[in-house]
């Protein structure tokens, strides 16, 4: 079980996310925007993992991805799109497709392997 940080301005998009991952046993903090995100993560600093749409008005998924990576070096981070961007400095990406959950799933859970 981790601590999830999950980040989609699309409320159902978040909602099928905590889903998943609620489902899987993970503790899910949701957030609808990176400055939420941020917010979250001072708050929750046990958090492990960050799954963040890439597309969000004012700070993007890739915005969020870099000022982790600054502030949060230790922490997986999981870019979803329904499109592919350039996801160099990810831990990983998942297409936003018909396959979306179980991709997901099968991600995070390779994600927390590595930080056990």
């Amino acid at each position: 079980m981790a601590k999830i940080l999950a980040v989609d301005d699309d409320s159902g998009m978040l909602g099928l996310v905590i889903y998943c991952l609620e489902v899987a046993g993970h503790v899910v903090i949701p957030a609808r925007d990176g400055t939420d995100a941020q917010r979250e993560m001072g708050l929750h600093p046990d958090i492990e993992l960050v799954v963040t749409d890439c597309d969000m008005p004012e700070m993007n998924g890739l915005e969020l991805a870099a000022w982790i990576r600054q502030n949060h070096p230790d922490k997986k981070i999981v870019l979803m799109s329904g499109r592919n961007p350039d996801h160099s400095g990810i831990d990983a990406f998942v297409p936003k497709d018909g396959k979306f959950s179980a991709k997901l799933g099968t991600v995070v859970e390779k994600l927390i392997r590595k930080l056990a």
